[in-house]
């Protein structure tokens, strides 16, 4: 069974003129872009196309003070670096470290459901999206009115965010 692939990075521009790239690294803390890894090179393609995407192997890893730089495995000049700007690199959910218990990736936050702090459920994450200075959710909410209601009624008494919890569909 292949996993779904999660964007750690992208290729923000190109670095000097031997193929270096400059990378926007989605976890500043992440110990997964380095020297021999091999992840998956994703050009985002027209609204419901399938991304193109092929393996592509990381051979120098450099940090500066401003940026994290990379070198990719048949990427050797600045033209083969600027043709692959604004590409995703992408690893299989899979081979993401295990968390401690009661933490969770970001990425596995859709599906999730939606419970007020009392355990009632109101609904489940549909889609996770990046804004400029947060991330945001949005979900889709029980189609019951009355429960719905009630669950307004008692969210007026509780804290202004309903608590969010991450739970695996079974």
């Amino acid at each position: 069974m292949s996993s779904r692939r999660i964007a750690i990075a992208e290729i923000a521009r190109p670095h000097g003129v031997r193929g270096e790239l400059r990378l926007k690294v989605y976890n500043q803390e992440t110990t997964l872009v380095s020297k021999g890894r091999a992840l998956f090179l994703t050009k985002q393609r027209a609204a419901g196309a399938q991304p193109d995407a092929r393996r592509v192997v990381i051979t120098s890893v450099r940090e500066t003070p401003a940026a994290l730089l990379v070198r990719l495995e048949g990427i050797d000049d600045r033209d083969a670096a600027a043709a692959i700007q604004g590409c995703q690199l992408e690893i299989d959910r899979d081979e993401l470290p295990d968390l401690p218990d009661g933490e969770f990736y970001a990425c596995d936050v859709e599906g999730a459901r939606v419970e007020l702090v009392s355990g009632d459920v109101i609904g489940e994450v549909e889609e996770r999206q990046e804004l400029e200075h947060r991330a945001a959710v949005r979900q889709r909410v029980a189609a019951l009115a009355a429960r719905t209601n009630a669950a307004a009624r008692e969210a007026e008494d509780q804290p202004r965010h309903p608590l969010l919890r991450a739970q695996q569909h079974g």
